[in-house]
C-alpha cells in the first residue's frame, strides 16, 4: 500500500492520475524507437515491470507473449 500511496504522490505532482498509469490489461502500442521498429500495434499488457530486471510481458494481437526488457516506448490507447 505505501508503494501505492509514494507512486501517486510523485506523478501527481506532474499531472498524471493514477487511472492514467499503464496497468496490466491496458491496450497498448509497443514501438522500439532507435531502430523505428513496432512490435505490436495491438497488444494487452500481461505485466508492468516494477523493478529493476523486470519486464513487460505483452500479448500481442496474435496471441504471441512477448518479455521486453529492452528500452521501448509503450504508448496506452485510447479506450472507447
Amino acid at each position: 500500500m505505501l508503494m501505492c500511496g509514494v507512486v501517486n504522490l510523485c506523478f501527481s505532482r506532474i499531472g498524471i492520475k493514477m487511472r492514467d498509469l499503464i496497468k496490466e490489461g491496458d491496450e497498448v502500442i509497443v514501438n522500439f524507437n532507435n531502430v523505428q521498429y513496432t512490435l505490436c500495434k495491438k497488444g494487452i499488457v500481461k505485466n508492468v515491470p516494477c523493478a529493476t530486471g523486470d519486464s513487460w510481458i505483452i500479448e500481442d494481437e496474435l496471441g504471441q507473449i512477448h518479455y521486453i526488457s529492452e528500452g521501448c516506448t509503450v504508448t496506452k490507447t485510447k479506450k472507447l
